[in-house]
């Protein structure tokens, strides 16, 4: 059963009129996270992105990760779900644990190609406090910042659970 947690951010109010259900994915290898990087440095995420009707969670994240990095991958748990609220709006997120079991064509958004997103590998400590930093900078938009707040969450959390030693 994947822990569950939850975010309340400034000026959330009921009842919510916008709800968006997403699939995040954690991709190890050698100490590292794979990350979906704007090579313009407006964001750096774990790979994932929004559930579309009529597939399963598992699905989803599959899809999505190999959209952005050209991976195909086997999710092998759902180990957190974060709830978001924020204005009017509710956001929730499922991370897997995920490995990587073949290569394909990256199939980018035209947004995603023309922010030049590509697939980076990241120490995880230092993904960790990068999100940290971002996510309480206040000279980025709010949206930006709520973003870094949420994978600084899910990053802290698998930290937790994957890498004790490594918690700071």
């Amino acid at each position: 059963m994947p822990k569950k947690l939850y975010i309340y951010g400034e000026g959330h109010v009921e009842p919510y009129i916008h709800s968006r259900v997403a699939c995040r994915a954690f991709i190890e290898r050698d100490g590292e996270l794979l990350v979906s990087d704007e090579s313009d440095g407006a964001l750096i995420l774990l790979p994932g992105g929004g559930h579309m009707k009529g597939e399963t969670l598992p699905e989803c994240v599959i899809r999505e990760v190999r959209e952005e990095s050209g991976y195909i991958v086997e999710p092998t748990e759902e180990f957190l779900i974060l709830n978001e609220y924020y204005d009017r709006s509710v956001f929730e997120t499922h991370y897997f644990i995920c490995r990587i079991t073949g290569q394909a064509v990256q199939d980018l958004t035209a947004s995603e190609s023309e922010n030049n997103l590509t697939p980076q590998w990241k120490e995880i400590k230092a993904l960790k406090a990068f999100y940290k930093q971002y996510s309480k900078d206040q000279a980025l938009p709010s949206w930006k910042r709520h973003v870094y707040q949420r994978e600084y969450t899910a990053v802290s959390e698998y930290i937790k659970q994957f890498h004790p030693e490594a918690a700071i």
